[in-house]
């Protein structure tokens, strides 16, 4: 349980471990799991990755603060993740297990939700250069949106897998590519080259 500063180098964590973060946690280093254990960054707390983070298999990160992944974060098959406030990647975020967004998740690259994922966004996920679903069951409750940070759009959104885009949903973006069913009743908003090769129903 970390209540101050704490700067760790090249760190293993044997199963079962908690990690409670109320304050700055920083990994400098190599950030190696052997084993399932559990992660909660509290609110108003802060949690840096320097270097790839692989969030192992049935494991559970919650984040109410600030996660900042200097590279890619991905999490594997069987894990939870939830977040409550803000999620920054420098690199890429690709979810494998189960990951609900009720705040901000901001990838500076590229998004891409793996077969093994399942995933509900109430709030705002952000990709700069294109978002990839082939999750198993995927949801959109909120806001997803693929644009530069002036707000200028990029990337491609391209969905693979059956998709629900709820009542008052948006997703928005340069280039749209649907391949699987589409469902709901939100809205979609695109400026560059749409094509559909999937099923929509719904309004």
């Amino acid at each position: 349980t970390n209540y101050g500063i704490t700067k760790l180098q090249t760190f293993a964590y044997n199963q079962a471990t908690t990690l409670d973060n109320y304050g700055l946690w920083y990994f400098m280093g190599g950030l190696n799991f052997n084993g399932s254990i559990t992660i909660h960054n509290r609110e108003n707390a802060t949690m840096t990755m320097t270097n790839n983070f692989q969030l192992s298999n049935g494991s559970t990160l919650e984040n109410q603060g600030l996660i900042l992944a200097k590279q890619d974060l991905n999490t594997s098959s069987g894990t939870s993740l939830s977040n409550q406030y803000r999620l920054e990647i420098a690199g890429n975020f690709n979810p494998g297990g189960s990951f609900s967004n009720f705040g901000r998740a901001y990838a500076k690259r590229f998004m891409n939700t793996n077969a093994s994922a399942t995933v509900n966004n109430y709030c705002t996920l952000l990709a700069t250069e294109g978002f990839n679903n082939n999750a198993a069951l995927m949801s959109n409750w909120g806001t997803i949106v693929m644009a530069y940070a002036a707000g200028i759009p990029s990337g491609l959104w391209q969905n693979n897998m059956n998709f629900f885009n709820s009542n008052g949903a948006k997703i928005a973006g340069k280039d749209f590519i649907n391949n699987a069913s589409f469902s709901g009743s939100g809205a979609l908003i695109f400026s560059g080259d749409t094509r559909n090769q999937g099923a929509f129903t719904g309004d």
